[in-house]
């Protein structure tokens, strides 16, 4: 998968991972849902799924991908 930022003519590449963290993202779900989903669905334990989940949100929010 991958997100494309329509201002800038960016793209940017999701692994598995971050495609469900941002259908997540979209659908309002809470960081608890999330990360409950990540774990459950994942080999990712709570610490690094927040680390991962921060630099995600950052990166979104860096790059103009979030409202």
């Amino acid at each position: 998968g991958f997100l494309f930022n329509p201002l800038t003519g960016e793209s940017f590449s999701l692994n598995p991972m971050g495609i469900t963290m941002f259908q997540f993202i979209k659908a309002d779900a809470s960081t608890e849902e999330i990360r409950d989903h990540i774990m459950n669905d994942y080999d990712v334990d709570e610490a690094t799924f927040e680390k991962d989940f921060q630099d995600f949100l950052g990166m979104l929010q860096t790059n103009g991908l979030m409202e």
